[in-house]
């Protein structure tokens, strides 16, 4: 066998780094990161077969998965030295998005919902890249960029065909508010350019993946996850009530997230790098760590109804200001630590 043969063997065998193509192990990651992705329904049947409200769905996703998922970002910045010494910066952003916050929640709350919503987006997807990028780098580091653009592609196309058509369509209502997106946006180009892009992204990957299928180099664990996420995420913004059906994906990446976080705190604490002993004793078990993480979101709670019972702001506004306020500090962060694979799944063999 000629070195170019070994090389290429190497790189993409499956046992390359020490789990196979997986970023835990085959029955951790198709329960937490793949086929979790059946927790989108659940909301959905909340509320349509159980005949709960959209807002008592909100506060059972919050409370379970939604706002534990946000605060274990902060045991891997906030609370973390090496994390604030290194991005000053964005401690400093970090301090104003309160500000900023409360400042549109008061003026203009149309306008903190839509700025919210986009971000919100990308950052769910952007989760879903970080992810695909462990599974590249578990099994090897030489992936073209053109394979990977590709990749990306099919991710971040896939939620907006049809939530841009709704859009265009004045359908695309949260609760009874419709976004403020801008008038000379909202055209027919709009959803079909997202369209062509989404579908052509599409074939490009299934044409790819047929060929890598053909020549023993497919990641299967990865296909997996694309082709779900690009099958949901287009099919979300489907729903009459997006307000639920929103929850169902937050639902998804929240709880995809809160398993990566404990399992990335638990790689971290065996090579002795938390700085902080609260993150280092709850990152000692995945119960104690969930059940800190829901008692913080109680807690934030209370801030919640001292603004609605107290203050008397309208309950949406003192939600979104509270949650916000958190929210888009754990998106900021997140756009940092969704750079570093190393840290989940090392360097491959």
């Amino acid at each position: 066998m000629s070195s170019a043969s070994v090389s290429s063997a190497r790189v993409f065998s499956p046992s390359a780094g020490g789990r196979g193509y997986w970023i835990h192990s085959r029955q951790w990651d198709m329960v937490f990161i793949i086929l979790s992705a059946a927790l989108i329904y659940f909301p959905l049947a909340l509320n349509r077969y159980l005949g709960v409200s959209r807002l008592y769905v909100a506060f059972l996703i919050t409370v379970l998965v939604g706002g534990p998922h946000m605060y274990s970002t902060f045991t891997r910045t906030l609370l973390e030295k090496n994390f604030v010494r290194r991005h000053k910066r964005i401690m400093l952003i970090t301090l104003l998005i309160p500000v900023f916050v409360v400042t549109l929640g008061l003026n203009s709350f149309i306008l903190l919902l839509t700025f919210f919503f986009f971000w919100a987006s990308i950052h769910v997807l952007h989760q879903i890249i970080y992810l695909v990028d462990c599974y590249n780098h578990k099994v090897s580091e030489q992936l073209s960029l053109k394979n990977r653009l590709i990749d990306y592609a099919v991710v971040m196309t896939s939620l907006y065909p049809i939530a841009f058509y709704r859009m265009v369509q004045g359908t695309f209502t949260i609760g009874q508010r419709k976004l403020m997106v801008p008038e000379f946006v909202l055209g027919d180009w709009l959803w079909i350019t997202a369209s062509v892009a989404y579908g052509v992204s599409l074939i490009l990957f299934t044409a790819k993946t047929i060929k890598e299928w053909r020549q023993g180099t497919i990641i299967w664990p990865k296909v997996l996850l694309i082709y779900i996420t690009a099958v949901a995420a287009f099919l979300v913004p489907t729903f009459h009530d997006l307000d639920v059906a929103f929850q169902g994906l937050n639902t998804w990446h929240s709880f995809q997230y809160l398993g990566l976080t404990w399992y990335i705190n638990k790689l971290r604490r065996e090579r002795r790098e938390i700085s902080s002993s609260l993150v280092d004793r709850i990152s000692s078990s995945p119960l104690g760590f969930y059940g800190m993480m829901v008692l913080v979101t109680l807690m934030a709670g209370l801030i919640i109804v001292f603004l609605w019972k107290v203050v008397g702001l309208e309950y949406e506004q003192c939600y979104y200001i509270t949650v916000l306020s958190f929210l888009l500090m754990h998106y900021l962060h997140d756009h940092i630590l969704f750079t570093d694979t190393d840290v989940l799944i090392g360097r491959p063999v």
